[in-house]
């Protein structure tokens, strides 16, 4: 069993570009590594996340017994989504998804991490607000753009295998 991490230069928190690859991410977690690689590959579990601040997104899959498909897997959505494979549905399950994580009621605890991780990375209301907005106005056009402009990054990517020695 293997961690992979595998990540892609990509844009900053509270640009368009961020929003689409925030949709992006959502798609692909919910829809393509879930299948792919949790049902397919038998890994307890698989994700996208767009992280804004560390200007990449990051692939990764958790106790995976496949872990050289995995990285290809990564690679290989990133190629079928420039070719437009997403349907409207979809794109706006993902963006209710999306923004639902950032409006969704916490715990007093959850809230006061959430805002201590805020200030830490210097996002403050008006900017989650802008992401906000961007993200509701995302479209095909747009993660498809956003496909192609992270599939042209490929050559930038670093990938990780957390392997157990058990396992050689």
């Amino acid at each position: 069993m293997a961690f992979t991490g595998f990540a892609i230069p990509a844009s900053e928190f509270g640009t368009k570009n961020f929003a689409a690859e925030s949709v992006l991410a959502s798609y692909f977690t919910n829809k393509i590594l879930w299948n792919e690689i949790r049902i397919k590959g038998g890994a307890y579990g698989a994700q996208a996340i767009a992280m804004g601040k560390e200007r990449c997104i990051v692939f990764a899959s958790h106790l995976d017994p496949e872990a050289n498909k995995s990285i290809e897997t990564y690679k290989r959505i990133l190629e079928l989504e420039c070719n437009n494979f997403i349907y409207q549905d979809e794109i706006i399950n993902n963006i209710v998804g999306v923004i639902s994580k950032e409006i969704k009621p916490l715990s007093l605890r959850d809230e006061l991490l959430q805002e201590t991780r805020y200030k830490i990375m210097s996002i403050n209301e008006g900017l989650r607000t802008q992401h906000r907005r961007h993200v509701k106005t995302v479209n095909k056009i747009d993660l498809n753009n956003t496909a192609n402009r992270l599939f042209s990054n490929l050559n930038k990517a670093t990938f990780s295998i957390i392997e157990s020695s058990k396992n050689r």
